[in-house]
């Protein structure tokens, strides 16, 4: 079954805001500062976050959201998690700041220690990445300007 839901339309819908706001920024002179890891973040970062973590939670207020702009909740807590939304709301900051466009806004479903949905925006190029592993719906597309493609794809098969 390879169509496109409504959820899916929904989080498409919620990565090209994401992207939207970090292009917002890009096209400013942003300021830089450092997490306690050394690691970059930006106002992109946190702008993209926001957006993610408040459409997240309108379309599935009951699965607890993991982003790497966030405190996580202790791990006594999330381990008994089975289903979790693991974000990344712009991964590759660094190459955000060097402004080379190579960087993405990331969003994950994780059901029972495996990721079974994920969207993939690439904010500069104007296209999205969207892949659903789960019985039923296995579905992969790239939406870009020009419309939606299917993408032919395998099953997965992890090698052990």
């Amino acid at each position: 079954m390879n169509e496109i839901t409504d959820s899916h339309e929904r989080l498409i819908d919620i990565v090209q805001r994401a992207g939207d706001a970090i292009l917002e920024i890009y096209a400013t002179d942003f300021e830089v500062t450092d997490k306690a890891d050394d690691s970059p973040l930006t106002q992109a970062d946190l702008a993209a976050h926001r957006v993610i973590a408040e459409g997240l939670a309108e379309l599935d207020p009951t699965t607890p959201i993991i982003s790497e702009e966030s405190d996580p909740p202790p791990y006594a807590e999330r381990r008994h998690w089975q289903r979790y939304w693991l974000v990344d709301p712009l991964d590759g900051t660094r190459e955000f700041v060097n402004r080379n466009g190579e960087f993405t806004v990331n969003i994950a479903l994780v059901e029972d220690g495996v990721p079974t949905l994920g969207v993939v925006g690439v904010p500069v190029q104007q296209r999205i990445f969207l892949g659903d592993c789960n019985p039923g719906r296995r579905t992969a597309y790239v939406i870009e300007a020009g419309g939606r493609q299917l993408l032919n794809t395998r099953p997965y098969s992890p090698r052990v």
